[in-house]
């Protein structure tokens, strides 16, 4: 289980935006066990926050072609 949980640390690594020297101070100064949850709960904050920021613009894309479609509709959007 250790060995799982530091491949992923180093997986973690390589797509973050902390460097080694942060996570390594890190580990020295809370232990292995904490770093690692603070390492996943910062990944995942991150993909989420893309994850929301993605769908935000998926959103403003529809919101444009609903008005699009009812402004250049022959009844004005009105049936």
């Amino acid at each position: 289980m250790a060995l799982f949980g530091l491949t992923c640390a180093l997986c973690f690594l390589y797509t973050s935006y902390m460097d080694l020297g942060t996570i390594v101070e890190a580990i020295l100064k809370i232990g292995l066990a904490p770093t690692l949850l603070v390492l996943v709960l910062y990944w995942y904050k991150e993909s989420m926050d893309k994850r929301i920021k993605h769908l935000e613009d998926e959103n403003k894309k529809l919101l444009e072609l609903i008005e699009k479609n009812i402004f250049n509709s022959p009844t004005g959007g009105r049936k």
